[in-house]
């Protein structure tokens, strides 16, 4: 299985800004925090890859598999640009 080339270039561009993301999931669910890493690496329990996100409500964890990913919204302040 593979992913859709625009939610690739949505993880690409969620994992390069500097600021809190919504991931909405397919199942209508949603997460919102600082995503820090991505793989399309298969494992186990992500056969497609996953990101990997501090949620920003507690700070706890969260991985989140490709196939479990309608769209990504960057939906904070980058702060890399806050100074700018």
């Amino acid at each position: 299985m593979t992913i859709a080339p625009e939610l690739a270039a949505a993880i690409e561009a969620a994992f390069d800004f500097r600021g809190d993301v919504t991931v909405y999931r397919a199942d209508g669910t949603s997460e919102v925090g600082y995503l820090y890493n991505r793989t399309t690496r298969p494992t186990q329990e992500f056969p497609v890859g996953h990101v990997e996100m501090f949620r920003a409500a507690d700070g706890s964890r969260a991985a989140i598999g490709y196939d479990q990913i309608a769209r990504i919204e960057h939906t904070g302040q980058d702060h890399a640009q806050a100074g700018a």
